[in-house]
């Protein structure tokens, strides 16, 4: 059975937003749990760090923010406003800060739509934008990157919403009246068990490893 779920309203990427998901699995990284086993447990290790030093590793702080990322941070609220002119208004979405299933899984969707839908925003540069949609056309789901399926779909487990609107924009498409592109994720009900079999485990996984952490660390002072 689905947990009772909490909304925080503050702004993403403050500071309080960075703190409310130390030591949580959240959306953007969550494909790293379907990767190789090295990859979940380097992961997993993060986690367990941030809860024991209770702050972000020094390397998260210092990491600089991409072109792309600096892209998206600069045009994610016009692709909002442009999305809600393409549903013509009729829809209602609300901005989020972060979606809490407990105290190690959370997510934080790009906005809730309506009352089973959520946002997913990129703003890929103007030739990822004209191939994306080329490709999604012709393929569909295949041609989005795994990891940005994997969040969307992590993201509505968490919500316990039924689907999610992946949305495509860029400023100069959008001069030309073509900026945005919308593409309905609906809920891919293996991955969704999937999920909740690698969610059921973390809490049990991460404190183990705080645990062991402090084991050691007591027994090093002890024989010291």
């Amino acid at each position: 059975m689905q947990q009772q779920i909490q909304i925080h309203n503050f702004e993403q990427k403050s500071e309080k937003w960075y703190n409310s998901r130390l030591g949580k699995i959240t959306g953007s990284c969550f494909h790293k749990l379907l990767g190789t086993p090295n990859a979940a447990k380097k992961y997993l290790y993060s986690k367990a760090n941030e809860i024991v030093i209770g702050d972000r590793c020094e390397g998260d702080k210092a990491e600089k923010t991409s072109i792309h990322m600096e892209r998206g941070l600069t045009y994610e609220d016009m692709a909002r406003f442009s999305y809600q002119m393409e549903k013509e208004y009729k829809i209602k979405i609300q901005q989020v800060g972060l979606i809490q299933l407990n105290d190690y899984i959370a997510c934080s969707p790009d906005g809730l739509v309506d009352d089973n839908g959520l946002l997913e925003i990129k703003v890929p540069d103007s030739n990822n934008f004209f191939e994306s949609i080329l490709e999604i056309k012709n393929v569909g789901i295949k041609a989005i990157p795994k990891q940005y399926y994997q969040q969307m779909q992590f993201n509505l487990y968490v919500s316990g919403r039924k689907w999610c609107d992946y949305v495509l924009y860029n400023p100069q498409h959008d001069i030309k009246g073509t900026g945005i592109f919308i593409y309905r994720i609906e809920l891919d009900l293996p991955l969704q068990k999937r999920i909740a079999e690698i969610v059921e485990d973390i809490p049990q996984k991460i404190n183990n490893y705080v645990e062991q952490y402090y084991n050691i660390m007591r027994s090093e002072k002890q024989n010291g």
